[in-house]
């Protein structure tokens, strides 16, 4: 998302409190942290893997889950030809490239992954999330307080975030919207 899309949540329009160079921070460490919580990106990214294959064998492993293209690949500093990538069967969920030659030694594949673009869960939980480090940023809160007491004398608890307890974020809209989407940490679950 960028910052003109955040700004028709409401409290977001005001520019002059809420520069663009925050709001597009707070999206980027949003991405970053739901990215690593569920395993997979949530719009295309190109990557880089070095493997190094001790013994042949038809199948890589990929760090990346949804794999949707192979751009180039090397064996040993030789690169593929356009026909030997075109051989290459690639297993999109589970991040794994078959080729029947066989790989072994230093292999090196540059690829495309992830989905082709974020669901609406995803979206959703990033508004939120930005919204509420927005308003923290730029309000007079205390920051990292666990519980806390009003001047009419209601207790308030926070939640915190714990990604063991499903809370990556301690928001909890945000942790809903994020714990509802697949899991891809494990490669073939998803």
């Amino acid at each position: 998302m960028t910052a003109d899309e955040l700004r028709d949540v409401r409290l977001l329009e005001d520019a002059e409190r809420f520069h663009d160079d925050l709001l597009e921070s707070l999206v980027a460490e949003f991405e970053s942290l739901a990215e690593r919580y569920r395993g997979v990106a949530y719009e295309p990214r190109t990557a880089t893997a070095t493997i190094q294959v001790n013994r042949s064998t038809e199948v890589v492993q990929l760090p990346n889950v949804k794999v949707t293209a192979i751009s180039a690949a090397s064996v040993d500093d030789t690169a593929l030809t356009v026909g030997q990538l075109a051989d290459l069967v690639v297993w999109d969920v589970d991040g794994q490239v078959q080729w029947s030659s066989g790989w072994a030694g230093r292999v090196v594949v540059t690829y495309t992954h992830g989905f082709t673009e974020p669901p609406p869960a995803v979206l959703r939980a990033c508004r939120e999330f930005v919204r509420s480090k927005a308003l923290q940023h730029t309000g007079n809160q205390p920051r990292n307080a666990i519980s806390y007491t009003d001047d009419s004398g209601f207790s308030y608890r926070e939640s915190t975030a714990d990604w063991n307890a499903g809370r990556p974020t301690g928001l909890m809209v945000v942790d809903d919207a994020l714990n509802s989407l697949d899991d891809y940490r494990t490669p073939g679950i998803g």
